[in-house]
């Protein structure tokens, strides 16, 4: 009879605030990308040399406000966590009465039994509900919600735990709370940034966090997820030892690589937000250092891409800085580049023998192509001229099987449609850069190749016909 008394008179009293605390945010911390003041989203200001009216075309990187960034973040929408049931809240009350401890109640509901049954428990709730009431009555021996689930599955097993969540409000209620206890513990015990990066295995196999689906369809990968609630933890603890998501991941592997990542996550509906964040503050900070296209090209190793360039997935973030920070139209930004360091030859052979992706880059390879020789055109390039810059006269081997050769005949085409008394048959420029001995020596073994015999007997023809004039 005395424990009903008892309970009685502090139930109700205690209402309130059990349901209040245990609410737990579910959201990804606000600072979860941009904790360093340094990587802070700039608003974009075009260099000096540019007039007040091109400054009306700068982009933005802005992120959304802070009030509003764990939302448009991961942030899933749930209702609220499982209310208690007076029978509930009477058990609470009998433990606390009898001063059971967090291991018994632990065992009690059932969650020492593996970790594939927890999420589904449908007591879980219960154990937060009794962790937050015993802190309330002991406030100098408060637990955590963690240590019975370290000391049962240990910390490997947590962080698996994190991983198996499910899009109910209570699990997710859960689940948050257990990430945030698990971040506190390590950046109270002084684990480093480094050490949780390693420890949650995100020093490898960093493509697979972008690129495969989670299995919690409400979240994205748990891992990435759990490390983001530590960085804003760590760095409310310790603000003059920032350290942001983008350092992290940079450090490790990259900025090239980081580029791929996210242009690769944004193809994963359940990543596309977080690399879209992540692209932003790459971005942002080439924005600040006022990084030319030269360098990104170079940063993110476009430079050695070669035949796969149009295959690489940070060609793209290039694309959007170049097109953030320049007012001339991008793809002319980026043919003065590729030209620079690849040369008319090397870039024509890579539209023409690069494998390309259409579901990365659409229709930007023949873009690209289309300008370049648009830019002959208007700059009234004869054939001979880009002959030459095709470098199709630097000998007489490999001539007829050398990709450019389809390239400039392309470019013969386009040309004669607009001035056909400027171009002269194709055997006229062959003849200025070689002479008649051995280009006719040549065409005799290229006739009898399958390959190239088809060339070989039109130049033999035109040769010929050339002779007799």
């Amino acid at each position: 009879m005395r424990f009903f008394v008892v309970l009685l008179a502090t139930l109700f009293a205690g209402t309130s605030a059990l349901s209040a605390a245990m609410e737990a945010n579910v959201g990804l911390p606000v600072d979860f990308l941009r904790n360093n003041p340094r990587d802070a989203a700039p608003t974009r200001k075009l260099r000096s040399d540019r007039t007040e009216d091109s400054e009306q075309r700068a982009i933005s990187f802005n992120a959304p406000t802070p009030s509003k960034f764990v939302e448009w973040l991961f942030s899933p929408k749930v209702a609220a966590a499982k209310k208690l049931n007076l029978a509930e809240k009477i058990r609470i009350e009998k433990w606390m009465y009898k001063q059971k401890n967090s291991e018994y109640v632990f065992n009690k509901l059932g969650l020492s039994g593996g970790l594939d049954g927890i999420l589904t428990n449908p007591k879980l709730h219960l154990y937060a509900a009794y962790i937050d009431r015993f802190n309330k009555q002991h406030s100098t021996n408060k637990v955590s919600m963690l240590d019975m689930f370290t000391t049962t599955y240990g910390t490997d097993g947590v962080i698996k735990l994190l991983g198996m969540g499910t899009s109910d409000a209570t699990t997710m209620k859960f689940t948050s709370r257990l990430r945030t206890e698990l971040a506190t513990s390590w950046v109270t015990s002084g684990k480093t940034a480094d050490e949780i990066f390693t420890l949650l295995k995100l020093d490898r196999g960093a493509y697979k966090i972008f690129t495969t689906p989670p299995m919690n369809k409400e979240v994205t990968n748990s891992k990435l997820y759990l490390y983001a609630r530590y960085l804003d933890i760590f760095n409310k603890e310790k603000p003059k030892e920032q350290v942001s998501m983008l350092d992290m991941l940079s450090k490790t592997y990259g900025e090239d690589d980081v580029a791929k990542m996210v242009e690769l996550g944004l193809k994963n509906p359940k990543m596309e937000k977080v690399s879209s964040l992540l692209r932003g503050d790459l971005l942002g900070k080439w924005h600040n250092s006022e990084e030319p296209a030269e360098n990104v090209f170079k940063i993110l190793k476009l430079d050695e891409a070669g035949y796969d360039l149009f295959a690489s997935p940070q060609l793209n973030t290039w694309y959007v800085h170049i097109k953030s920070s320049y007012d001339r139209a991008p793809e002319d930004v980026m043919l003065d580049v590729l030209v620079g360091h690849y040369g008319y030859d090397g870039l024509s052979k890579i539209f023409i023998l690069g494998e390309q992706r259409i579901d990365l880059f659409k229709k930007l390879p023949m873009d690209l192509e289309n300008i370049m020789v648009k830019r002959w055109l208007t700059e009234s390039k004869s054939s001979n001229q880009v002959f030459e810059l095709l470098k199709l006269n630097r000998g007489l081997d490999g001539l007829l099987i050398n990709p450019n050769l389809r390239m400039w005949e392309s470019y013969r085409m386009k040309l004669s449609s607009q001035t056909p008394e400027k171009v002269p048959p194709a055997i006229s420029t062959v003849l200025t850069f070689y002479g008649v001995k051995d280009l006719s020596a040549m065409l005799e073994k290229a006739i009898n190749v399958p390959a190239t015999a088809s060339i070989a007997a039109k130049w033999q023809h035109e040769l010929a016909n050339k002779i007799k004039r």
